[in-house]
């Protein structure tokens, strides 16, 4: 027991006598300062995203009435660059002979994809037709095109009871 205590005082001396050196040396104050800067770096690449492409469905054709419909493409992209929206032919690789193929006829049917309601403009493919473009600064928010399609009622009276599909593939370019 009286080891332990001898050993207890020896540490309690040798703390008290080291503290009072170190204050003594500061002055009271903590004596180590340095500083040194920490980086911090991201790059942010220009990229563009589409985001969703939704269905253009003209429904159950009017034989009599020409049928027209739209569909919106949501996109996004990083700022400082123009973009440009592209839709190539579908099926037929041709802007200007767009068809949607009967599923279990083969039959074509022909409609057509506009960039205006108006449907006066083909919405290209970005060699033929017009594409949108989205001029400005970028885009750091979702951003909407909407695509106006048109099927003919002369065209629609021309072809098989079937359901008929094409796909379109969607280009933002920036």
């Amino acid at each position: 027991m009286r080891i332990f205590v001898m050993t207890f005082r020896n540490l309690y001396r040798k703390t008290a006598i080291a503290l009072a050196v170190t204050g003594a040396l500061a002055g009271g104050q903590v004596i180590a300062n340095d500083t040194d800067t920490l980086t911090v770096t991201a790059v942010v690449d220009a990229t563009c995203d589409i985001t969703n492409v939704e269905v253009l469905n003209f429904g159950t054709l009017d034989l009599v009435n020409d049928a027209t419909s739209s569909a919106d493409i949501t996109w996004v992209c990083t700022n400082g660059f123009d973009t440009t929206i592209a839709l190539n032919g579908g099926g037929t690789s041709n802007i200007n002979n767009r068809n949607m193929v009967g599923a279990s006829n083969g039959d074509s049917l022909v409609y057509q994809l506009y960039t205006d309601a108006g449907l006066g403009t083909v919405f290209g493919d970005g060699a033929n037709g017009s594409t949108v473009p989205a001029n400005g600064a970028g885009f750091g928010n979702a951003q909407t095109t909407t695509v106006h399609g048109q099927v003919l009622a002369s065209d629609a009276e021309n072809v098989s009871a079937d359901t008929y599909n094409d796909n379109v593939t969607v280009t933002i370019t920036f």
